[in-house]
C-alpha cells in the first residue's frame, strides 16, 4: 500500500518556494504488461531561471501546447540509462 504522508524531501523544496515535479516510470507498454518502477522526483529552483523552469513544469503536466495540442513527457522512452550516472529521454 502506498504511503499518504508527505514526502519530507517535496515539503522541504515547496518551503524554499520551489516547484517539485515527477515522472511516474514504468517498464513495459501500457496496459497490461507494464511493470511500474517507481518515482523519480525533480526540483524545479524557479529564483535562478523561471522561464526554464516553468517551460518544463508545463511539459511535466502536459499542459504545455504545440498546435493547440497538449505536449509533454506522457509515454515518452528512456533510450539510454547508465547505472548510477543517468538516463536521457524525451
Amino acid at each position: 500500500m502506498a504511503s499518504t504522508s508527505p514526502d519530507p524531501t517535496v515539503m522541504e523544496a515547496i518551503e524554499r518556494g520551489n516547484v517539485v515535479v515527477f515522472f511516474d516510470v514504468s517498464l513495459g507498454e501500457s496496459g497490461d504488461n507494464e511493470t511500474p518502477l517507481g518515482r523519480i522526483k525533480i526540483e524545479l529552483f524557479q529564483q535562478d531561471c523561471p522561464k526554464t523552469c516553468e517551460n518544463f513544469r508545463q511539459f511535466c503536466t502536459g499542459e504545455f501546447l504545440q498546435n493547440e495540442q497538449p505536449t509533454g513527457y506522457k509515454n515518452s522512452i528512456f533510450h539510454r540509462v547508465i547505472k548510477g550516472f543517468m538516463i536521457q529521454g524525451g
